[in-house]
């Protein structure tokens, strides 16, 4: 079971098809993405826009970042990558650490290449939520 289904104080910042987003009172935000299809360029923009909208209110300097892409479908065309990279960038930027859990060899290799992309250092990619946590500091 997810740890943000399970902490105590945990509070629901977004929820819908595609993903999910909790702040746990011990300064750890967790979001979750559904197994639910991306199909289309706005759906793009409701899923990862609506992350990013989610997390303003938040002082992500004093908080961590478990992403769970565990159970989301690959996809890498181009015009899927361009419309959620600027999404990715403001869903992840200002936190001290970001773990990104996958599930594949696929999705580390896609997850490394946006890291970079992005010019991100502080993401790290596991696939033990255990080892995440422990990184994260929530172990």
């Amino acid at each position: 079971m997810s740890v943000a289904m399970t902490a105590p104080g945990s509070e629901c910042l977004l929820s819908n098809t595609f993903v999910s987003v909790h702040r746990l009172a011990s300064s750890l935000v967790h979001v979750v993405r559904s197994d639910a299809a991306i199909e289309t360029l706005e759906q793009v923009d409701e899923t990862w826009g609506g992350v990013s909208q989610s997390l303003l209110s938040l002082d992500k300097a004093k908080h961590v970042l478990l992403l769970d892409m565990r159970n989301a479908r690959g996809r890498n065309d181009d015009a899927f990558e361009r419309r959620v990279a600027p999404h990715r960038a403001a869903t992840v930027q200002g936190f001290p650490r970001v773990a990104v859990l996958v599930r594949s060899l696929p999705g580390q290799l896609q997850v490394q290449r946006h890291a970079r992309e992005d010019g991100l250092g502080g993401v790290r990619i596991f696939a033990s939520e255990t080892e995440a946590l422990a990184w994260l500091g929530h172990g």
